[in-house]
Protein backbone atom coordinates (compact mmCIF):
# COMPACT_ATOMS: atom_id res chain seq x y z
CA UNK A 1 0.00 0.00 0.00
CA UNK A 2 2.83 2.39 0.77
CA UNK A 3 4.24 1.63 -2.58
CA UNK A 4 0.96 2.39 -4.32
CA UNK A 5 0.56 5.60 -2.37
CA UNK A 6 4.08 6.68 -3.21
CA UNK A 7 3.55 5.93 -6.90
CA UNK A 8 0.20 7.82 -6.83
CA UNK A 9 1.73 10.87 -5.16
CA UNK A 10 4.64 10.77 -7.62
CA UNK A 11 2.24 10.68 -10.57
CA UNK A 12 0.21 13.58 -9.14
CA UNK A 13 3.38 15.64 -8.61
CA UNK A 14 4.58 14.79 -12.11
CA UNK A 15 1.24 15.87 -13.61
CA UNK A 16 1.34 19.15 -11.66
CA UNK A 17 4.93 19.75 -12.79
CA UNK A 18 4.05 19.06 -16.43
CA UNK A 19 0.97 21.26 -16.27
CA UNK A 20 3.03 24.18 -14.92
CA UNK A 21 5.83 23.81 -17.53
CA UNK A 22 3.93 23.07 -20.68
CA UNK A 23 2.04 26.32 -21.01
CA UNK A 24 3.07 28.72 -23.78
CA UNK A 25 1.01 31.84 -23.92
CA UNK A 26 -1.11 32.38 -27.00
CA UNK A 27 0.57 35.75 -27.50
CA UNK A 28 4.04 34.13 -27.61
CA UNK A 29 2.74 31.47 -29.97
CA UNK A 30 1.22 34.12 -32.27
CA UNK A 31 4.51 36.05 -32.33
CA UNK A 32 6.45 32.88 -33.15
CA UNK A 33 4.03 31.92 -35.93
CA UNK A 34 4.16 35.46 -37.38
CA UNK A 35 7.97 35.40 -37.34
CA UNK A 36 7.99 31.98 -38.99
CA UNK A 37 5.56 33.16 -41.69
CA UNK A 38 7.66 36.28 -42.31
CA UNK A 39 10.80 34.15 -42.56
CA UNK A 40 9.07 31.84 -45.06
CA UNK A 41 8.06 34.84 -47.19
CA UNK A 42 11.63 36.12 -47.06
CA UNK A 43 12.99 32.68 -48.04
CA UNK A 44 10.61 32.56 -51.01
CA UNK A 45 11.68 36.05 -52.07
CA UNK A 46 15.37 35.17 -51.75
CA UNK A 47 14.85 31.99 -53.76
CA UNK A 48 13.22 34.05 -56.52
CA UNK A 49 16.15 36.48 -56.46
CA UNK A 50 18.63 33.58 -56.61
CA UNK A 51 16.78 32.16 -59.62
CA UNK A 52 16.89 35.57 -61.33
CA UNK A 53 20.62 35.98 -60.63
CA UNK A 54 21.25 32.42 -61.87
CA UNK A 55 19.35 33.21 -65.07
CA UNK A 56 21.38 36.41 -65.54
CA UNK A 57 24.57 34.43 -64.94
CA UNK A 58 23.56 31.84 -67.53
CA UNK A 59 22.81 34.63 -70.03
CA UNK A 60 26.19 36.24 -69.29
CA UNK A 61 27.98 32.90 -69.69
CA UNK A 62 26.26 32.36 -73.04
CA UNK A 63 27.27 35.86 -74.17
CA UNK A 64 30.83 35.23 -72.98
CA UNK A 65 31.02 31.94 -74.91
CA UNK A 66 29.76 33.69 -78.07
CA UNK A 67 32.26 36.53 -77.60
CA UNK A 68 35.08 34.02 -77.15
CA UNK A 69 33.97 32.18 -80.29
CA UNK A 70 33.78 35.46 -82.23
CA UNK A 71 37.24 36.42 -80.93
CA UNK A 72 38.68 33.09 -82.05
CA UNK A 73 37.15 33.59 -85.50
CA UNK A 74 38.57 37.12 -85.69
CA UNK A 75 42.00 35.85 -84.64
CA UNK A 76 41.84 33.23 -87.38
CA UNK A 77 40.84 35.87 -89.94
CA UNK A 78 43.63 38.18 -88.73
CA UNK A 79 46.16 35.37 -88.99
CA UNK A 80 45.02 34.62 -92.55
CA UNK A 81 45.20 38.32 -93.43
CA UNK A 82 48.74 38.47 -92.01
CA UNK A 83 49.71 35.39 -94.02
CA UNK A 84 48.22 36.97 -97.15
CA UNK A 85 50.12 40.21 -96.42
CA UNK A 86 53.41 38.34 -96.04
CA UNK A 87 52.74 36.48 -99.29
CA UNK A 88 51.83 39.74 -101.05
CA UNK A 89 54.98 41.45 -99.80
CA UNK A 90 57.07 38.50 -100.97
CA UNK A 91 55.37 38.61 -104.35
CA UNK A 92 55.90 42.40 -104.55
CA UNK A 93 59.60 41.95 -103.74
CA UNK A 94 59.86 39.28 -106.43
CA UNK A 95 58.05 41.51 -108.95
CA UNK A 96 60.30 44.44 -108.06
CA UNK A 97 63.32 42.25 -108.67
CA UNK A 98 61.88 41.15 -112.03
CA UNK A 99 61.18 44.78 -112.97
CA UNK A 100 64.76 45.68 -112.08
CA UNK A 101 66.08 42.81 -114.18
CA UNK A 102 63.82 43.77 -117.10
CA UNK A 103 64.89 47.40 -116.80
CA UNK A 104 68.55 46.33 -117.07
CA UNK A 105 67.69 44.14 -120.06
CA UNK A 106 65.82 47.01 -121.77
CA UNK A 107 68.76 49.33 -121.16
CA UNK A 108 71.11 46.71 -122.61
CA UNK A 109 68.81 46.20 -125.63
CA UNK A 110 68.62 49.97 -126.18
CA UNK A 111 72.42 50.09 -126.23
CA UNK A 112 72.48 47.23 -128.74
CA UNK A 113 69.94 49.05 -130.94
CA UNK A 114 72.05 52.22 -130.80
CA UNK A 115 75.19 50.20 -131.70
CA UNK A 116 73.35 48.49 -134.58
CA UNK A 117 72.09 51.84 -135.90
CA UNK A 118 75.64 53.16 -135.69
CA UNK A 119 76.94 50.16 -137.60
CA UNK A 120 74.25 50.46 -140.24
CA UNK A 121 74.74 54.21 -140.56
CA UNK A 122 78.48 53.86 -141.00
CA UNK A 123 78.19 51.59 -144.00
Amino acid sequence: MKKKTLVGISLILLLLLLAGCSGVSQEDMDVAVAERNAAQVQVTSLQAQISEVQSDLNTANTAKAKAESDLAAEKTALSKANDDLVASRSQATSLASQVSTLTLQITDLQKQVIDLKAQLGGR
